[in-house]
């Protein structure tokens, strides 16, 4: 029996139908999540059932998506020694496409470098989120022992803990930013911590043990910032070419430098809400902070829970500050 033309014609069409809806659906470019498998640094660039972060990074540098990595918990290595390259190949971590890496929290995974002279993320011109998870045992030459972002993308962190990272130089003359080096564009702190982190040449000029920005504005709010060195100046944040930088409920104490061993250049950063204290070398330097917080206040130094706003919550150790200045010292 003949089917009616109608309903020949809804036969007819149902194939398109669905491969149009599938295509909307799964646009080319889309956003993609890649779940790293193994801590170790091997692999044969596809993220696939054995799938470390190196693989999964390759996957996402040559997809046009702003793409999702996910890491397990433990220790995730930096183990590939060879030629400096920016391809992903060897050493740090090259990041070349748009994306977040995730983690199971900022004490239970750590992107650790284990080769002398490699940093352990190097940014190349993209916006890059890290979240929930520790950056450490990167040895940088030049800039950024933890993290460096020569380029004018925005950085983000978020629960994030940058620490017991180095900057070396190949010239012997400067070196800037172990923690952290943003050179352009825009950087993002939130609930996080930066500490121990500093130099590893003698002798070398060097800057910002824990955040060296150099035109790039900042933005940096719940997040402790402690314990970082610098031979030269600005223990804590290097501030090089007076740039618009915003300190929320943060904690900026027990860093040392000659100079600044908190905040070198501090004249065009916006305080609320924070402590800026007990910095080996001085609290601040190079003009007067714009104070959003209220009148200055001295007392003695000690530890207790941060009064802060109920978000996420920070990495351990972050939700406890310094409330109290020594001798010198502001509390804001």
């Amino acid at each position: 029996m003949r089917q009616p033309r109608n309903i020949r014609r809804m036969a007819f069409g149902l194939p398109l139908v669905v491969a149009w809806v599938l295509a909307i659906a799964s646009p080319a470019g889309a956003a993609q999540t890649y779940t790293v498998t193994q801590l170790t640094d091997d692999g044969d660039g596809v993220c696939d059932d054995t799938c470390s972060l190196r693989d999964a990074l390759d996957t996402a540098n040559s997809s046009p998506g702003a793409d999702t990595i996910v890491l397990p918990a433990g220790t995730v290595r930096i183990d590939q020694s060879g030629a400096d390259e920016d391809n992903d190949t060897f050493g740090d971590f090259d990041i070349k496409g748009t994306v977040t890496i995730r983690g199971q929290g900022a004490t239970a995974t750590t992107v650790q470098s284990f080769v002398p002279n490699q940093r352990v993320f190097d940014v190349r011109g993209v916006d890059f989120t890290l979240q929930d998870l520790g950056v450490a045992g990167g040895t940088g030459i030049d800039q950024g022992g933890g993290i460096r972002d020569m380029f004018d993308g925005q950085l983000t962190l978020e629960r994030v803990a940058v620490h017991d990272n180095s900057v070396g130089t190949d010239n012997a003359v400067f070196a800037f930013g172990s923690g952290i080096y943003k050179s352009g564009g825009s950087l993002i702190v939130s609930d996080s911590a930066i500490y121990n982190n500093g130099s590893l040449s003698p002798g070398t000029n060097f800057y910002g043990g824990g955040i060296y920005l150099d035109t790039a504005s900042a933005d940096i709010e719940n997040t402790t910032i402690t314990g970082n060195k610098a031979r030269s100046a600005s223990g804590g944040i290097h501030n090089n070419h007076s740039n618009a930088v915003t300190l929320a409920f943060d904690t900026i104490a027990g860093n040392s430098a000659p100079s600044a061993g908190g905040i070198a250049d501090p004249s065009h950063t916006r305080i609320r809400s924070s402590i800026i204290a007990a910095n080996d070398g001085g609290n601040c330097d190079g003009g007067p902070s714009q104070d959003q917080g209220g009148q200055r206040r001295r007392r003695g130094l000690r530890l207790q829970p941060a009064q802060r706003r109920d978000r996420d919550g920070p990495v351990a150790g972050a939700s406890r500050r310094y409330t109290g200045a020594g001798r010198g010292a502001a509390s804001r």
